[in-house]
């Protein structure tokens, strides 16, 4: 800690014990104005620091607190550890995130996971014209039905997707259909698309074949 005279912080750590915890006997965070925050000092030395600076001191004990924390401190975090990453929603607008929903289908590698139904295959191919994953249009997609390539428009952003209705399409069925609402945003207008799509079962497999 600044201007502060004299021993190691660390030195006095084993001629005092507190009532806190024994680990952190002598340890304070001097939150005066002025003072190197998340410093830690000895007693004697941190409450000169308050003196002179007219500031407060505050126990840093995270073990087990005496009190209630001051409402400024703040305990650190271990060197080295990540940041938590904020999860994402799914696009298809299921309320799970991306990677327990359509992300576990468009991110798996080919052939080695299947959406288990129609509708389910309906939302990953929404998700990918979300993501722009056009590869995984294009291995859902029938192959007497598959066009050779799938033209994404960068300026168009989907933002909600809405499933009207489903006839079949289950884990044991050999073919569905899936009405749906898609909307978008596209040159600052919003419109949406209106389709009801058929699907069918190959092995383990349900694909795209075309819009009824």
């Amino acid at each position: 800690m600044q201007g502060v005279r004299g021993s190691s912080p660390l030195s006095s750590t084993k001629s005092r014990k507190s009532a806190c915890c024994p680990r952190h006997a002598d340890f304070f965070v001097c939150r005066a104005p002025g003072a190197v925050t998340g410093i830690a000092a000895s007693r004697s030395a941190a409450r000169r620091g308050a003196h002179s600076n007219n500031g407060r001191m505050v126990a840093m004990c995270t073990c087990a607190p005496a009190g209630p924390r001051h409402p400024n401190q703040r305990l650190p975090s271990p060197a080295g550890s990540p940041r938590p990453v904020p999860a994402v929603r799914c696009p298809c607008n299921s309320g799970d995130t991306l990677e327990a929903c359509c992300g576990r289908f468009l991110d798996a590698p080919a052939g080695t996971r299947f959406a288990p139904t129609a509708g389910a295959l309906m939302r990953s191919r929404y998700t990918a014209f979300a993501t722009g994953n056009a590869a995984y249009l294009l291995r859902t997609w029938h192959p007497d039905t598959r066009p050779g390539s799938v033209g994404l428009d960068p300026g168009q952003q989907w933002y909600r997707l809405d499933i009207l209705d489903t006839v079949r399409g289950g884990p044991l069925d050999h073919d569905g259909i899936v009405a749906f609402r898609a909307h978008f945003r596209a040159g600052g207008a919003r419109d949406s698309l209106l389709e009801t799509s058929r699907f069918v079962r190959i092995g383990r497999q349900w694909l795209y074949v075309d819009a009824l």
